[in-house]
């Protein structure tokens, strides 16, 4: 497959599989990883954050996969 058919699959999944919405929110993603952290491998994961991560930055919106560290 190639880097834009995954994003897409990853988003697909993202709405359809989890009923998730987009833009999403970090607690959002927090959840969908939670909820499939038990079934889908560890690169599955990261491939599915890096496609809705490229979404957010394709729209304009702040990524969500992404999070601040404050010291």
């Amino acid at each position: 497959m190639t880097t834009r058919k995954n994003y897409r699959s990853a988003i697909e999944h993202y709405e359809a599989a989890w009923g998730g919405y987009l833009p999403a929110t970090a607690n959002n993603i927090a959840s969908y990883l939670a909820h499939y952290a038990s079934t889908l491998a560890v690169n599955t994961l990261k491939q599915r954050l890096a496609g809705i991560a490229a979404w957010h930055q394709d729209q304009g919106f702040p990524d969500p996969t992404k999070t601040l560290k404050t010291s």
